[in-house]
């Protein structure tokens, strides 16, 4: 019995392993977002098949908009191999390592797939790791997530439509370059991409709970701030902000 236990937990323990691989994807330079292979639960086939593609192409549509509006370059890391089953993966060793790679946001989820036409679900969770490393009170005690339904009707190309009105990704992004920029003193890019995160809150994205955004909002303001504040009193690095000493302000919508 003993024997069996053991077998057991060092099998529980290879699975989590095989969850959570490294992504060889994330060594390279520049910002990054790591979208991972999604957890499927029920028979999926070509529903799930359709999903994924469908989530890919939105990310790779949203990162694409992010870069017209805002000035980070950043790519998408498709890790395929990786599949984080709760926010408990994310181990402090672990976020370190994904801010250390200037990962910016990690996607990650669950698929429940129904054969046929019918309700299909999903789950996605976004990793915010510059939040998550700097500011972790920030995060909200299950993570970033936003669940997602649709009812099909009697076209099997609706599935595509699942992700369609997805924008949470947008201003989870654009906080994380962000705070990553206003570590890496690029204060102008910083508040660049926090005046974008604003606008984004402001309509306010698909599936974010009140409270989340809420203390986004906040979080964002004083980041703002903290952006201002840092550039006016670093002489070293120029900087457009703060140069006669009044705190700029963001241009509204855009």
């Amino acid at each position: 019995m003993l024997l069996q236990r053991l077998l057991f937990l060092l099998t529980l323990a290879a699975a989590a392993t095989a969850q959570m691989r490294d992504c060889p994807g994330i060594s390279g330079d520049g910002y990054k977002v790591m979208l991972d292979n999604l957890s499927v639960f029920g028979p999926g086939g070509q529903t799930t098949t359709l999903l994924r593609d469908r989530l890919r192409q939105k990310v790779q549509f949203d990162l694409s908009a992010i870069q017209l509006e805002t000035t980070p370059q950043m790519v998408l890391v498709p890790c395929r191999d990786r599949a984080p089953q709760d926010v408990t993966d994310f181990n402090p060793v672990i976020v370190d390592s994904l801010n250390d790679h200037r990962v910016l946001v990690e996607v990650w989820g669950q698929i429940e797939a129904h054969a046929g036409l019918s309700v299909q679900r999903a789950q996605l969770n976004f990793t915010v790791v510059p939040v998550n490393f700097y500011d972790r009170p920030v995060v909200p005690p299950g993570g970033f997530s936003t669940a997602y339904q649709r009812r099909i009707g009697g076209n099997p190309d609706e599935l595509v439509k699942i992700f369609g009105d997805f924008s949470d990704l947008k201003a989870y992004v654009s906080i994380a370059a962000g705070v990553k920029s206003l570590k890496e003193h690029d204060y102008d890019q910083a508040f660049q991409c926090f005046c974008r995160a604003d606008a984004l809150l402001a309509q306010p994205p698909t599936g974010m709970e009140p409270a989340v955004r809420a203390s986004l909002v906040k979080y964002v303001n004083q980041e703002v701030n903290n952006a201002f504040t840092q550039a006016h009193n670093d002489q070293p690095v120029r900087s457009s902000l703060g140069l006669d000493g009044t705190r700029p302000v963001c241009p509204g919508a855009l």
